[in-house]
């Protein structure tokens, strides 16, 4: 973006110096004072205004520029703050109510839902609580307000899923030591997003 328009300043200077010109000889000779050292100091005078206000007038787009730095800054510090509570918030380990037996699959009901922002095919990440290691992905299928059901999609650990299959007709139970949480994007969407924020232009 051009900062200083040229065509700007001299146009400007041409009418403000003019203006300034005649009234600095209206007031002289109003006041019967026209001496040469007078009109040097009307003619200095009325340069001088004229190049300010030009200067200003000419340079209008550096305030402009300013004002969306300040908004893009304020609105990038707003929209990081917004990511990092959401990624926050997300990794709150979500209860598990219990598992089912649905068309021969086995689901797990989950103790969040629409009300919550859930909507059908969500996914969601188990770990084992233990070392931390990720035993399953799963999608959502059926959301409530409170809750929610899903089945496994990426079965990693295959032993743990079958066990829950073993057992989802007689014990419908929530398995033990695991956890859940939103599936987030992987780190390189968060290095993403950062970069374009701070690219903003």
């Amino acid at each position: 973006m051009k900062l200083f328009s040229v065509k700007a300043f001299l146009y400007t200077f041409g009418i403000a110096s003019s203006m300034s010109f005649s009234i600095g000889l209206s007031v002289l000779a109003t006041q019967g004072a026209i001496t040469t050292p007078s009109v040097i100091v009307v003619v200095l005078a009325s340069l001088g205004t004229s190049s300010v206000i030009s200067t200003l007038i000419a340079s209008y787009k550096l305030p402009l520029r300013w004002a969306r730095w300040v908004y893009r800054s304020v609105m990038r510090r707003l929209a990081k703050r917004a990511i990092r509570s959401s990624l926050s918030q997300a990794m709150t380990p979500v209860s598990c109510l219990g598992i089912m037996e649905t068309g021969g699959y086995v689901y797990l009901r989950l103790g969040i839902g629409s009300a919550d922002g859930i909507r059908e095919r969500f996914p969601f990440q188990l770990f084992e609580s233990t070392a931390n290691q990720l035993w399953g992905i799963l999608e959502v299928v059926t959301v409530e307000e409170n809750q929610c059901d899903c089945v496994p999609v990426i079965r990693v650990n295959e032993e743990f899923w079958t066990a829950l299959e073993n057992r989802m007709r007689s014990d419908t139970s929530p398995p033990p030591n695991v956890h859940l949480v939103v599936g987030l994007p992987p780190p390189i969407m968060k290095e993403l997003s950062d970069w374009l924020l701070d690219n903003w232009r």
